[in-house]
């Protein structure tokens, strides 16, 4: 498989998996009798907002894992420093949102 290849591969997923969870949060807001205030083209607009910034993301990954195998010596240990980096920096974050998102109304709006 080439890179190409498994970059359009994980942004298909992950354009998917946003998706998927845009369109729950949008159920359950149905599903709790409250008036959608959002109107289609916001939606759509918000949509692609998640793709950019998982593109966004996946490039710094990528950027990151090339200069620090410049450091290192050698990429797979770049790629191990940048993968857990990476992980433990969402898993700070969601555990940090978590504490703070309760005082929220929109929490979308924070992201």
């Amino acid at each position: 498989m080439t890179h190409r290849g498994a970059l359009y591969r994980v942004c298909t997923l992950t354009l998917y998996a946003k998706k998927r969870v845009w369109l729950s949060s949008v159920e359950v807001e149905k599903n709790m009798n409250a008036p959608s205030s959002k109107p289609p083209a916001l939606s759509g607009l918000l949509l692609w907002i998640f793709v950019i910034s998982g593109f966004a993301g996946l490039i710094y990954q990528s950027i990151w894992a090339q200069y620090l195998g410049l450091i290192l010596g050698h990429s797979a240990y770049a790629q191990v420093l940048v993968l857990a980096l990476f992980m433990g920096g969402m898993a700070l974050g969601a555990w940090w949102i978590s504490r703070r998102s309760e005082l929220l109304k929109k929490p979308l709006m924070l992201y």
